[in-house]
């Protein structure tokens, strides 16, 4: 009798496989103390912050059943718990690729509007002016809508980008993945540039959708994109090493992880990111996972990347193969034969033409790009590298010159009448290696410039003599501003800061602490400075007006008025509206606030009638 009960029950162990027996195992009482328990409710809170797009929690099992109970009554009670269970993990879970149905994927389609793309991808696709498809993307988007693997061989400009990011974002829309399921796409680029370009491309393409995206990108604030990652970003578009960073030590879902897209994986690989890649592939997970990978030239590393990365029997398209040459067209080629005395007047001659275009010469060594550099930078061009900014008196209708910066560590006046180079101001006896100019304002009779020095140094533009320097960031100086008067000066840093400092006086007035981040820009059209706007690398934009505050800015207001998606470089305000230029190659408009003194504000923040009036007359305080 206890064999047969024995047996019956064995078997039933047997017929709901490894799940029922785990299942039939926590039902036994288990006597723990009181720092395992901690440990366990430790280990089952990481576990639900892994897999947070899950709600709720499984029902605690009845106890263990008496052993005299009926063995065809348990088993009935144990099938139906089992049903339960998979229904509840059927509703939480992104279904399989498999279970995806797509709409005819139009293999001989010449057309976007031929592939039956959903409505909103259509709207986004017209919206970009596109209509007919290249040929990576006639060969390409088919076989990546049925879920196939992908190795493509096609070079920058052949339209590849939308040739994964539509397959990709119709997968995403067609799963209707939400933020708590986490990431479900993930773009790996070679470099920062071409991953903005990437973002780019993508928003203009999800504009329509509801799905989030992102991107992850070296020299990015790091913690801004953990707190978005952990929210939930269902398409991340990232460089290499950052995106290793946030799958080691960041949390946020990535289990549900559907498509991989490797871009320019030979770059990638050339730049010396091939183990980093080969730890991205190892942790991102491959059970139903869509990989596509894109390379210009095929070499063995590529390959190699592609055997670990790519399911069995991908599919491979090349649309250069029949080409003579892989070159994009409308790229022209040449070279030119010379004798080696005459090669360096060659190179003058021909950068002299070309003042106006971005040009890069390579040598065949560091010390000749070194030598090469010095003697450019004491014949005629104007800059030996990269002119970082220009200013002009900005109060001063009459004036006829313009000062540039660049990261030369020079400061060069111009004539605007024609007249040239009128002086050169050289910062290198003052610092060594960190002479750089990120920041320059002017005035009629001074000139500020800051830079990752951390400094603040003020110049005679008559003469090019050093006047002053203001030592008080603690990081790069961003961005300068000088009064009318040129007796004020107003700095924002990296260190999140922004001062107000006095020539007269020789040291700092007054410091902002505003903005949580990198203050990158600074604006005012008011001569005293007392109306300014700032914005920082978070993308906030903020406007400060500090009027009639007598000797305690405290008493000032500052309004935070405008939050961008990515960082903001630049910042300008006029006739109503304030213009943001951000690090992702847009140009947006908000709407500015009024600031004056007929704002609704707290009575605290309100200067009395009498001591507004002594102060400034002719302007009254409500």
């Amino acid at each position: 009798m206890v064999d047969a009960a024995s047996n019956k029950k064995r078997k039933l162990r047997d017929a709901n496989g490894d799940k029922a027996a785990a299942r039939k195992a926590t039902e036994a009482p288990v006597v723990v103390s009181r720092k395992s328990k901690k440990q366990k409710q430790a280990k089952d809170a990481a576990e639900e912050s892994e897999d947070n797009f899950e709600s709720g929690s499984e029902e605690e099992e009845q106890d263990e059943e008496e052993e005299d109970e009926d063995p065809e009554e348990v088993e009935a009670n144990e099938q139906d718990v089992a049903t339960a269970a998979n229904d509840q993990d059927a509703d939480l879970e992104i279904p399989n690729r498999e279970a995806l149905t797509l709409p005819p994927s139009g293999e001989e389609a010449q057309d976007f509007s031929q592939l039956n793309l959903s409505e909103k991808t259509m709207k986004a696709i017209e919206g970009m002016g596109f209509t007919k498809m290249t040929e990576i993307q006639r060969r390409g988007i088919p076989p990546l809508l049925t879920g196939r693997d992908v190795l493509g061989a096609a070079k920058t400009g052949s339209g590849k980008t939308l040739a994964f990011l539509i397959p990709a974002i119709e997968m995403l829309s067609s799963l209707r993945f939400k933020p708590r399921n986490g990431t479900g796409v993930i773009v790996v680029s070679p470099t920062r540039e071409l991953a903005l370009q990437i973002f780019g491309v993508a928003r203009e393409l999800m504009e329509h959708h509801s799905q989030t995206y992102g991107i992850v990108i070296g020299g990015a604030n790091r913690r801004a994109e953990a707190e978005k990652l952990a929210k939930g970003v269902n398409l991340i578009i990232a460089t290499p090493g950052r995106l290793l960073d946030h799958l080691q030590n960041t949390p946020f879902v990535f289990k549900n992880l559907k498509t991989l897209i490797i871009d320019e994986a030979d770059r990638i690989l050339e730049i010396g990111f091939e183990d980093e890649m080969r730890q991205i592939v190892k942790i991102l997970p491959s059970a139903d996972r869509q990989t596509s990978l894109f390379s210009a030239t095929q070499t063995t590393k590529v390959e190699d990347l592609a055997r670990i990365s790519l399911r069995a029997g991908p599919l491979y398209i090349n649309v250069d193969q029949t080409k003579e040459h892989s070159t994009v067209e409308g790229l022209e080629q040449g070279y030119v034969i010379c004798d080696e005395d005459k090669r360096f007047l060659l190179l003058f001659s021909f950068l002299k033409r070309n003042l106006k275009k971005k040009v890069i010469v390579f040598f065949s060594s560091c010390n000749s790009v070194k030598y090469h550099a010095e003697l450019l930078n004491y014949i005629d061009l104007p800059h030996a590298d990269y002119v970082k900014c220009v200013a002009t008196p900005p109060h001063d209708p009459s004036a006829n010159w313009v000062a540039s910066g660049g990261l030369d560590r020079k400061i060069c006046l111009w004539d605007l009448n024609g007249g040239g180079k009128t002086l050169e101001i050289d910062n290198k006896g003052e610092v060594a290696e960190k002479g750089s100019i990120y920041a320059l304002s002017v005035a009629p009779r001074i000139i500020a410039s800051g830079g990752p020095e951390s400094s603040v140094r003020l110049w005679d533009p008559r003469t090019g003599d050093a006047v002053t320097k203001f030592v008080g960031h603690t990081d790069n100086v961003r961005s300068i501003l000088l009064n009318e008067a040129g007796d004020t000066v107003m700095t924002s840093s990296s260190d999140s800061t922004i001062k107000l400092w006095s020539i007269t006086a020789g040291r700092c007035m007054y410091t902002f602490t505003m903005h949580n981040d990198s203050v990158w820009s600074l604006y005012s059209d008011d001569p005293t400075l007392g109306i300014f706007y700032s914005s920082d690398r978070s993308g906030m934009v903020a406007k400060t007006d500090v009027r009639g505050t007598l000797e305690d800015m405290d008493d000032g207001l500052s309004l935070a008025i405008a939050q961008e998606h990515g960082n903001i470089s630049k910042i300008l305000a006029a006739d109503g509206y304030i213009w943001t230029a951000t690090s992702t190659s847009s140009i947006n408009k908000w709407p500015d606030v009024d600031t004056s003194s007929d704002i609704k504000l707290p009575e605290s923040y309100l200067i009395p009638a009498d001591e507004m009036a002594s102060f400034a007359p002719g302007i009254s305080s409500t």
